[in-house]
């Protein structure tokens, strides 16, 4: 044990002392709990562990009126311990029945405790419980993964210099470059460039995207003309189209390669387990975003992908039918189905994605950047 103010030097005195019960005015200046960092007072139920650490052996003689007396009380009374007329008998006398005296006063603690243990101090107990749930949710595991510290959530903020530079420092538009990078960070072969791939080829998508728009009817009766007319008659649309369609392939496969490397390196682990949660959800976005997009040339083969796809959806247990219902917007597929899965592929999908992988993105920088190697 460390010598410090909390924790004098163990006084003098004999080895062959006999503990005994003491009187009970010698209670209240017994050794004080509360000099021992490590011990909760609020949670003492005299089990006898701090008799191993109390410097004068007398720790145990304590009531629970002396620990209550003790709360403010800094440094130990020394007019008690052995060679200053302490808590000593004569030698000689032991506890009657073979009982040692801390023994006692324990099994005397937890006797008083049930039987004295009535509605009211259940109820205060249960309120106290309730009042502490708010803290016991902020520092559970899920809490902090998703809140850094620092954050708003986290402990709430006060008025204070140190809590001013949280705010900047968790605003990802003044943190859009980093001060310095990881040296791992920037080798090719580690991070395979998989993110900033999938990014890319997200960029491509939304451009082309809005290209195929201005020639592009969502309707039963012109989607497939407007396909071949735009292979056919507009500039550069066959080329534009071949790209959409390829960054799509590419999209998917960099995303779940990307999450492949992210798994192999361990980089889900904490602090970053929040993020693994958002990859994940990115993608089953970026599945979502082919899928829907599968059924707007209106072929055949779009026709028969949907329909194999949302027969599936409809056997999912509980609410499948409900969902195979909104998706088609009724029993079978139709122009109410292509006018759905195009809003859904061109406007809902990609808004939420950016919203994620902006908290994506905003997190790798929050996690100290990209993870270390194995």
């Amino acid at each position: 044990m460390a010598r410090t103010d909390a924790n004098p030097p163990l006084p003098s005195f004999p080895g062959d002392y006999v503990l005994t019960e003491v009187a009970p005015d010698d209670l209240s200046r017994s050794v004080k709990p509360k000099q021992f960092l490590h011990i909760d007072q609020s949670e003492c139920i005299m089990c006898e562990g701090c008799v191993d650490i109390c410097p004068w052996k007398c720790i145990h003689m304590l009531s629970t009126e002396a620990i209550a007396d003790a709360v403010n009380t800094e440094s130990p009374d020394r007019r008690d311990h052995h060679g200053q007329g302490g808590c000593r008998r004569p030698r000689g006398r032991h506890p009657p029945e073979g009982q040692r005296p801390r023994l006692r006063l324990r099994d005397a603690l937890l006797m008083a405790r049930r039987i004295g243990a009535g509605r009211g101090q259940l109820l205060q107990e249960r309120l106290r419980r309730f009042q502490e749930l708010p803290q016991r949710i902020q520092g559970s595991q899920v809490w902090t993964s998703i809140f850094r510290p620092g954050s708003i959530f986290r402990k709430g903020y006060t008025d204070s210099p140190r809590n001013r530079s949280y705010v900047i420092m968790n605003s990802v538009l003044y943190h859009l470059h980093p001060v310095k990078v990881k040296r791992h960070a920037v080798k090719v072969s580690y991070t395979l460039c998989l993110g900033g791939l999938s990014f890319f080829l997200f960029i491509i998508l939304t451009v082309t995207g809005i290209f195929l728009m201005f020639f592009y009817r969502p309707t039963s009766a012109q989607a497939w003309n407007d396909i071949k007319t735009l292979q056919t008659s507009v500039t550069f649309g066959l080329l534009v189209r071949n790209m959409h369609r390829w960054a799509a392939h590419l999209m998917v496969l960099s995303v779940f390669l990307h999450m492949a490397r992210v798994f192999y390196h361990g980089a889900y682990k904490p602090p970053r387990e929040f993020n693994w949660v958002i990859g994940v959800i990115l993608l089953t976005l970026t599945l979502l975003l082919s899928f829907t997009g599968y059924l707007l040339p209106w072929d055949q083969l779009a026709l028969w992908a949907v329909t194999v796809g949302t027969n599936m959806m409809g056997y999912t247990p509980v609410f499948g039918q409900q969902v195979r219902f909104a998706l088609l917007g009724g029993v079978e597929i139709g122009t109410e189905t292509l006018l759905r899965w195009y809003v859904l592929h061109v406007l809902m999908l990609p808004f939420v994605i950016v919203i994620f992988m902006a908290i994506h993105f905003w997190r790798v920088r929050k996690d100290g950047g990209v993870s270390g190697p194995l």
